[in-house]
């Protein structure tokens, strides 16, 4: 959300002005962040970044109420991002605290810093708009496990990888419905799910379909946005025995969920990977999100998109 108020403040500070702000340092150095740090580079003809830490989640052995001058979780960071009209290109200068600098000890310094006098080291952004943690290796230039362009190419491309085909783990916007770790426990709530869908359907038909679907429908099932469309557009839902398939929930937690469209929200690219129980497949799922630490599994069923969430 804070990239947001750099962009508006960017958009209106004069062709010669300074934008100055107290944030997220999380900007210096994510792998999401790095197009943010090209657009800074490209509007700006100088940056100078004072990094205070005190990120907690990226350090246990930092104490929010100890280390962070807000007494936060999150690490914190002051930018002034400068402005010159005749400038070319654009300087970056940064400075860190000590790692375990206590929060008393950041506030004292900033009470008595001038900038002029605070050491700032000037760094060079590398291809991939990195500001640290700069790495110097033949990473990019190796065989990728997966990319859209293969994925999206045809057998004449040049572009090759290990994995042609990729997906995320399916969504169902509805587990406590489509998931059971008894088969027909989940056939029984599926089956109800279809018989409650289809009843409101036909209810809806009868009152002249009102358009405000969300205000009409009966909610003792989970309706969502996309499941009132198909109503609307008098999708049929059908208890099928077959759908009910083994899911890799959780790295060591296999349950049955009901795989079908409609009911399962996200299925992605799963109906090719492991379309039922009769075409069996083996795959590796991996944790690529920010919000979880890394983590890789073998799977040989049907892999939950949140497997390795925090929870």
């Amino acid at each position: 959300m804070y990239a947001r108020f750099f962009r508006w403040a960017s958009d209106r500070v004069d062709e010669n002005g300074v934008v100055a702000f107290v944030s997220n340092r999380s900007f210096i150095e994510s792998r999401i962040f790095d197009g943010f740090r090209r657009v800074v580079g490209r509007e700006f003809s100088e940056v100078w970044v004072l990094d205070l830490g005190g990120d907690v989640r990226a350090n246990p052995k930092l104490s929010g109420t100890k280390h962070n001058v807000f007494g936060i979780q999150t690490g914190v960071a002051i930018s002034f991002l400068v402005k010159r009209k005749k400038a070319q290109g654009c300087r970056i200068f940064y400075s860190r605290r000590p790692e375990l600098e206590t929060a008393e000890e950041k506030l004292a310094f900033l009470g008595d810093a001038k900038l002029p006098k605070i050491a700032f080291e000037e760094i060079r952004p590398d291809k991939n708009s990195n500001w640290i943690k700069q790495a110097s290796n033949d990473f990019p230039e190796l065989m990728p496990l997966f990319a859209k362009s293969v994925k999206l190419s045809d057998r004449s491309s040049q572009d090759k990888a290990v994995f042609k085909l990729y997906s995320l783990g399916i969504v169902t916007n509805r587990d406590d419905w489509a998931y059971d770790d008894d088969r027909d426990s989940l056939a029984q709530k599926v089956q109800y799910f279809c018989d409650a869908y289809r009843a409101e359907m036909n209810r809806w038909k009868s009152s002249g379909r009102p358009k405000a679907t969300s205000d009409f429908v009966d909610r003792s099932i989970k309706w969502t946005s996309e499941l009132e469309n198909h109503m609307q557009r008098g999708t049929e839902l059908k208890f099928e025995p077959a759908n009910l398939v083994r899911s890799q929930y959780r790295p060591f937690v296999s349950r049955y969920t009901y795989f079908a469209q409609v009911i399962t929200h996200r299925p992605y690219q799963n109906f090719s990977l492991f379309p039922d129980e009769s075409h069996p497949n083996m795959g590796f799922s991996i944790a690529v999100e920010e919000r979880s630490e890394f983590g890789l599994i073998a799977v040989d069923r049907l892999p939950n998109k949140d497997m390795f969430a925090r929870r």
